[in-house]
């Protein structure tokens, strides 16, 4: 279990290729191409899949609210653009030790897709690097991995996903 929470931690970092926060708003590249691999579904993944793709990065935790009410609205956006070039990347922001609270609702509000938990909590590396102040919070990158927006409200993510990503 270590050995795969420390494979999702070295991928997330593969695709976080800045180093400062305070980098300008459009020009922050956020894949690196360092090419780390992880088997997520016994399926190798790689950060070079997400060039050319749009990516939806979305930061919750099990307590927030909000976060949980989004669920279902990310699942209907994942449905809606399945066949377009957009992938989703969920990275908890729990401490450690809520692995099974995590996984319950993940099972609970039938989440999708890549969910990343290092027990990191609020210390998580990306969630510093990327100055994630709350929850939920939404970046949407977009196919050479640079922020176009970032957002706590499923409503402007709806409306900017229709008109960026088609």
């Amino acid at each position: 279990m270590n050995y795969l929470l420390r494979c999702l931690t070295l991928v997330l970092l593969a695709l976080v290729g800045w180093t400062s926060p305070s980098t300008a708003k459009g020009n922050r590249p956020f894949v690196s191409g360092r090419g780390i691999h992880i088997t997520k579904s016994n399926k190798y993944i790689n950060s070079n899949d997400y060039l050319g793709k749009y990516v939806l990065i979305e930061f919750w935790t099990t307590w927030c609210k909000p976060c949980i009410r989004a669920i279902p609205r990310i699942e209907d956006i994942k449905l809606m653009y399945a066949d377009r070039p957009l992938e989703f990347i969920s990275v908890n922001l729990n401490p450690l030790g809520s692995d099974s609270v995590v996984r319950a609702i993940m099972r609970e509000h039938g989440m999708t897709g890549h969910v990343i938990y290092t027990g990191e909590g609020w210390e998580n590396s990306d969630a510093l690097r990327l100055d994630i102040k709350s929850v939920p919070t939404f970046i949407l990158l977009d196919e050479k991995g640079v922020e176009q927006f970032r957002t706590t409200s499923v409503v402007t993510i709806e409306r900017e996903l229709s008109k960026r990503v088609k």
